[in-house]
């Protein structure tokens, strides 16, 4: 997921030494990157038993690291956590204009909120925007203002062109900057670990290096196995965005 939105195809890069900032080609580059983003913000399906985020397990398995115990893990604990963080503040947008609704208002929420409103708008049409109206609806009344679900799904576009167009997109670098170290978090980690499981043999038929994987212990499915094996297919090589540090300018609003 950290792939699909973090790349040279869905993001212009302006690389600068503590002051760098990314752009969105368009405008629906900018909504694949938010339905993404909603995804890793979300609950994997029913088969993975476990009722958190993928930013809530990977904060798991950073508290209790399967494959490999020593420190290499401490650049993914700290960019997770980092993030869990940001998202989770509450923050006050002052002054919000809901016209289709008559209604201005200063809305105090966690950052997280207006991105899953945000995502699901870009996401769903009109007849399926029910979960994002009873969002809305939920901040709305936490600040005060009980406002209908049918008005609250009236004023989604309102709230969109708000928070899409003006919030999400300024803090859009930043959210960048986040998900690229918790990638190199990652390939920090797992390249250590596969350093240790590769096997290499010379195969004398065809002349070539053949590689092979040798699976800790307790991975012994066949999903486990595919999914260790992509993992190290991964890190073979560093990730391709370097690390870069946002302006702090970007950093300073909501």
């Amino acid at each position: 997921m950290i792939g699909d939105m973090v790349n040279h195809a869905t993001m212009i890069f302006h690389f600068s030494d503590h002051n760098s900032s990314i752009l969105f080609p368009t405008r629906t580059h900018m909504a694949f990157f938010n339905i993404i983003l909603v995804d890793l913000l979300s609950k994997p399906n029913e088969f993975f038993k476990d009722d958190k985020n993928y930013i809530g397990l990977l904060i798991d398995i950073c508290a209790n690291p399967f494959m490999d115990k020593n420190d290499n893990i401490q650049e993914l604990k700290s960019s997770v956590i980092a993030f869990d963080s940001w998202l989770s503040e509450k923050v006050t947008v002052e002054n919000r204009w809901f016209p289709s609704i008559d209604l201005q208002v200063n809305l105090s929420l966690q950052r997280q909120t207006f991105i899953r409103i945000c995502g699901n708008i870009a996401k769903h049409n009109f007849t399926r925007l029910t979960v994002a109206a009873e969002m809305l609806r939920k901040v709305l009344e936490a600040n005060g203002q009980s406002v209908s679900l049918d008005k609250c799904i009236v004023a989604l576009e309102d709230f969109r062109e708000q928070f899409f167009d003006d919030v999400l997109n300024y803090h859009a670098s930043t959210i960048a900057e986040f998900l690229n170290n918790i990638r190199w978090g990652i390939y920090i980690y797992a390249s250590t670990v596969r350093e240790r499981c590769v096997v290499n043999n010379y195969n004398q038929q065809i002349r070539l290096n053949i590689y092979t994987y040798s699976y800790p212990k307790d991975v012994d499915s066949d999903l486990g196995k595919a999914c260790f094996w992509n993992l190290m297919d991964d890190v073979r090589e560093p990730p391709y965005i370097q690390r870069f540090e946002v302006d702090k300018y970007l950093k300073i609003r909501y």
